[in-house]
């Protein structure tokens, strides 16, 4: 089937909905639903203790690789990790808690130690079904690639040659699959997968301990007529062994969200000091490999594709677009914006003493204007000479900012700076022309870089959240592309230099966080 008989077959099932035949199959459960339980009881018990911030997102993460990460313990390092570390984090914060509390913490650890050592049941469930249906006949979706890797070698293990795919890859899927198995519940995949489906038959398969089970609306839901109904079927599968039931002891209520390993950022992380001239507020954004960077809300990103074709994997977004899961393109030195200044400027040779003086005249009677006069006056002159920018005058008078965007609004400020030379003009004008210029040189050879990109590099780009690239060109040098875990709400005042330019910065919680 090409590509276009693929599109066509989703479209047919995607406009009869009727034909698409969903069904979910809660598997029993009894450990993880032991850890389902001590996780609500650990976030009612300690919401208010900073102490135990780390162990309620190890426990998270556990809980939701119980869901995910289905097979066998020798394939599964995933569990065992989560496990490991949350008995690690007991014994810091043991000595800091109440009778009770230590209690729970027993419990907990007792069930991380006996976790990594029985099968899944979802796992078995799954392979039953598969071998029912027959392995030719079906395909299994999990929510990573990383468990993707290992249900891999766990299949090839037992001889079994079903296809495997994670949520990132159904745009790869060739054809109209006869039934596709789904790892998780509905809750955890893009609703792509049920209104623009690769197969007429979708099954989930979960624990029966995870109660959300409603299958998500479309987003066109609000532009149709009338909402399409997806009407699944529920069949429950295994024995439960007496820990799971349905008379179990209710916590109080919280939501599968808040079940979630969840970023949390510290105060040193949260500023509201005053935005000194070469300074820009900016919201901390948490990248895969231990990265991070620094966005401001007035700037575009570069963001990177791999699921798209070879030539359209590049595109800049709006930083209010942005959202978790994303790939940006960023470097890993303070290269970016300044050096390609200072690079326009060598390249006018002679002119460019010339260039530099003016340069340094008009912004430093802008920095007087600024200093004589506190932000709103600023802002009130500038406006008054009929600047649209008004409020950037702060900005301007950075080094690496050559001129205003619009050239009205320069005109107008040399006016009310009173410097009519036409060489302030020109000379700022020529400079922007010339960073520009470079700058689109620098995305060509950018471009050209990731659209032939190897297959194997895109492997490790899914696998691990980030590349760094080696290039020949020396001006795409200690460039990295790395997944966005997790944005501040916050915005920090931070150096102009700083931002889009990935740093490395750990997080402990971090490495629990996916998308």
């Amino acid at each position: 089937m090409n590509k276009l008989e693929t599109i066509n077959a989703k479209y047919r099932l995607a406009d009869n909905p009727h034909t698409l035949d969903i069904e979910l199959i809660p598997v029993f459960d009894d450990v993880g639903s032991k850890v389902d339980q001590v996780l609500r009881q650990l976030i009612i018990s300690t919401k208010d203790s900073e102490l135990t911030l780390e162990l309620i997102n190890t426990v998270k993460a556990l809980r939701s690789r119980l869901i995910t990460d289905i097979q066998p313990s020798e394939f599964n390092p995933r569990v065992a990790y989560a496990a490991d570390t949350a008995v690690e984090e007991i014994k810091k914060c043991h000595l800091g808690v109440n009778t009770d509390t230590q209690q729970l913490f027993d419990s907990i650890e007792n069930l991380c130690n006996y976790v990594k050592t029985i099968p899944s049941p979802i796992g078995s469930a799954l392979e039953d079904c598969i071998r029912e249906i027959g392995e030719e006949n079906c395909a299994v979706l999990t929510s990573s690639k990383v468990t993707q890797s290992s249900v891999s070698s766990w299949f090839q293990s037992k001889g079994i040659s079903t296809q495997i795919f994670c949520k990132g890859d159904l745009s790869e899927v060739k054809d109209n699959l006869e039934q596709l198995y789904v790892v998780g519940p509905p809750f955890f995949y893009p609703t792509s997968l049920l209104y623009s489906p690769v197969s007429s038959q979708l099954t989930f398969l979960m624990p029966s301990w995870f109660k959300m089970l409603d299958l998500p609306q479309s987003p066109m839901d609000e532009f149709s007529e009338g909402f399409i109904q997806l009407q699944p079927k529920k069949h429950p599968m295994g024995q439960s062994h007496g820990l799971e039931s349905d008379e179990r002891v209710e916590t109080t209520p919280l939501s599968e969200q808040e079940l979630l390993p969840q970023p949390y950022w510290q105060t040193s992380e949260i500023n509201n000091t005053d935005c000194g001239e070469n300074d820009i507020k900016a919201h901390l954004t948490i990248l895969s490999g231990d990265f991070a960077c620094y966005l401001s809300e007035q700037d575009e990103v570069q963001t990177f594709d791999p699921n798209s074709t070879t030539g359209s994997r590049l595109s800049r977004l709006q930083f209010d677009m942005l959202c978790p899961g994303a790939f940006l393109i960023l470097r890993h030195d303070e290269y970016g914006q300044g050096s390609l200044y200072e690079e326009a400027i060598n390249s006018f040779g002679d002119r460019s003493h010339d260039i530099l003086s003016t340069q340094s005249i008009w912004k430093e009677a802008l920095r007087k204007l600024i200093s004589s006069h506190n932000k709103q006056q600023v802002e009130e002159l500038l406006r008054n000479a009929q600047i649209h920018a008004y409020t950037r005058a702060e900005e301007w008078v950075a080094t690496d900012v050559d001129r205003p965007q619009r050239s009205m609004d320069f005109r107008l400020l040399l006016r009310l700076l009173n410097l009519p030379d036409q060489r302030y003009f020109d000379n700022a004008t020529q400079l922007r022309s010339k960073r520009l210029s470079l700058g689109r040189e620098v995305r060509r050879a950018l471009e050209n870089e990731l659209v032939n990109i190897p297959s194997s590099t895109l492997k490790q780009l899914g696998s691990n959240g980030y590349i760094e690239l080696s290039p020949k060109q020396a001006q795409l040098r200690n460039m990295v592309v790395a997944k966005v875990l997790a944005i501040s709400p916050y915005e920090q005042v931070v150096p102009r230099q700083k931002t889009h330019t990935a740093f490395s910065h750990v997080t402990t919680w971090s490495k629990w966080v996916e998308v």
